[in-house]
């Protein structure tokens, strides 16, 4: 229907309204692909529950323990993350570059990177240690569980090194984008320059609710979360409106997923006519894409069709894991059109689950 000489619509696909609202004669937008299950033994009291309402809370684990031979950080760090029990990663940023500090309990090499996925390849990697009071250190990148190769350009610099004990240090530092193929860029996400989410007219939100899902099962005490959202308002508007477009699989009970499937393969169509209502009759340029699906998903795309030609897909993650999820920016800006197809396709592996897997609100 016509709303404030926008448009408003929603896809009946999915649990969520996808609304556009713009004046333009075309908008920006995120594409958000989403495959949406939960399994039927996860237990309501142990995710987001309250914990004096919480039976297994009253089972607190044993305290850390501290080794007095550890060395400190070679200085104050911004953030700090133990990432296991003897793996800590230190950093801080300013506006053109990232400082990494790693106090690891090896006498041997630290490997240490950075990957869309969390996964081993494709990545950005360093490789150093420190032998008989030398440095050794390079900037490498991954395409595979073998030797990462060493970049043409060794943007990574190590600023110190340190062996002490049973632990060795590195410090080392690189910038947020080096704009260079063999490095991952590191940045938050932001919308481009020439877009924004339109706010103070009739047809826009009234408010924001952000959500936080945490995930501790060892209801442990000592973390401390500083995640949140900056908005910007302005009067200086952008040329144009910014907007989000969700597809993909219906959430709905009668999606299962059978056990010990290794690739057990969910598709959600976005019809070419029920796109072309959304849009009304505009096209969208799609500067960023989010793909969604929970714990056992491992591949995720989004399928572009335009008059019975598939073109290249809009959103793609061959090595999809539930715990590194984020929005990404597209190479390129991919302008969708009312009349395409869109379609979204879900690998689930199941192996090791002895029931089934269903889809539930």
């Amino acid at each position: 229907m016509k709303y404030d000489g926008g448009f408003i619509f929603s896809f009946n696909r999915l649990r969520s309204s996808v609304i556009f609202i713009g004046k333009m004669r075309w908008t920006q937008s995120l594409l958000t692909s989403y495959c949406l299950l939960v399994t039927s033994w996860v237990s309501g009291e142990r995710l987001g529950t309250p914990i004096k309402n919480n039976p297994a809370a009253s089972v607190t684990s044993a305290p850390p323990v501290i080794d007095p031979n550890k060395p400190a950080s070679s200085r104050k760090f911004l953030f700090h993350s133990q990432l296991d029990e003897n793996y800590d990663l230190f950093w801080d940023f300013n506006d053109t570059h990232i400082t990494f500090e790693t106090l690891v309990k090896t006498n041997g090499y630290i490997g240490f990177g950075i990957s869309d996925s969390g996964s081993m390849f494709p990545s950005d990697v360093i490789i150093g240690w420190v032998k008989d009071g030398h440095n050794h250190f390079s900037d490498r990148h991954a395409n595979g569980h073998f030797m990462p190769a060493k970049d043409t350009v060794q943007h990574w610099l190590l600023l110190g090194g340190m062996e002490q004990g049973q632990y060795t240090r590195l410090t080392f530092v690189r910038p947020l984008d080096s704009c260079d193929s063999q490095d991952k860029p590191i940045k938050a996400f932001d919308y481009p320059l020439i877009a924004g989410q339109s706010m103070g007219t009739a047809g826009d939100p009234g408010y924001f609710k952000m959500e936080t899902h945490y995930d501790n099962p060892d209801m442990r005490a000592d973390f401390v979360d500083n995640s949140g959202i900056r908005i910007f308002l302005t009067q200086q508007l952008r040329t144009h409106d910014a907007g989000v477009l969700e597809v993909g699989v219906n959430v709905d009970p009668y999606q299962i997923v059978p056990p010990n499937n290794p690739s057990f393969l969910s598709t959600g169509h976005c019809h070419p006519n029920c796109l072309s209502e959304g849009l009304g009759g505009q096209e969208i340029r799609v500067f960023s894409n989010l793909l969604h699906a929970h714990l056992i998903g491992v591949k995720l795309r989004t399928r572009h069709f335009r008059n019975g030609v598939e073109l290249q897909p809009i959103g793609e993650d061959n090595n999809y894991d539930f715990n590194f999820q984020e929005q990404r920016y597209l190479p390129q800006e991919r302008v969708v059109k009312a009349g395409d197809y869109l379609v979204t396709e879900c690998v689930y592996d199941s192996r090791g689950r002895a029931g089934l897997t269903l889809c539930r609100r």
